[in-house]
């Protein structure tokens, strides 16, 4: 009787054991996208951590202010920044009651400061792309989105094309809550007739 009763608490550990491996064994081998999460890999670099499939967001009152999404991310805890790669940043318009209107960064390289959620984008061999839900959109080679005051600024030589529009010029300032756009010096405009 006593040693019926140890073999089958053996046998119990022992399947609980089995099953507890299995399960580990399962979940440390299982790729990121059966999880949807993002994977967070070593590789060869002096990040503290490497994440694939970024994704960070800003709110407020329940509303989404910006989203952030990015290939990969390497965090540097100490120097408060993380190295971004092929990002996609949306900002939304939080001010009043007036939800809706967007505006979508494309870029191949920033720098996300942790802390101060500022962002710089630089150009690798694309130039960065910024597209409005109103119809513009406008390119250059690095800027700046300033988390405090809600703008995105650049110094560098920019195209804008609208609805019948195209501006150039140098330096380009952007209102995010308000949608304004402003090119700040050497502007030339063309106005195009409407087809049809």
């Amino acid at each position: 009787m006593i040693v019926e009763k140890k073999v089958k608490r053996f046998l119990l550990i022992f399947i609980v054991a089995l099953l507890a491996s299995g399960l580990l064994f399962f979940l440390i081998n299982r790729s990121p996208e059966e999880t949807n999460m993002p994977a967070i890999t070593a590789k060869t670099t002096e990040a503290d951590v490497v994440i694939d499939g970024f994704h960070l967001s800003q709110t407020e009152k329940d509303r989404i202010k910006w989203e952030l999404k990015a290939e990969s991310a390497e965090i540097y805890r100490e120097e408060k920044k993380a190295i971004l790669r092929n990002i996609e940043l949306t900002f939304k318009r939080t001010e009043g009651n007036i939800t809706g209107n967007t505006i979508i960064l494309k870029g191949e390289e920033g720098i996300l400061n942790t802390e101060t959620r500022d962002i710089l984008l630089k150009k690798k061999t694309r130039d960065i792309v910024v597209t409005t839900d109103r119809g513009y959109t406008f390119t250059v080679a690095s800027l700046r989105w300033d988390e405090t005051n809600r703008r995105i600024t650049s110094d560098d030589d920019v195209i804008l094309t609208g609805p019948n529009i195209e501006v150039t010029g140098k330096g380009i300032s952007v209102n995010v809550d308000h949608q304004q756009i402003e090119v700040l010096s050497n502007v030339r405009t063309v106005f195009r007739r409407k087809k049809g």
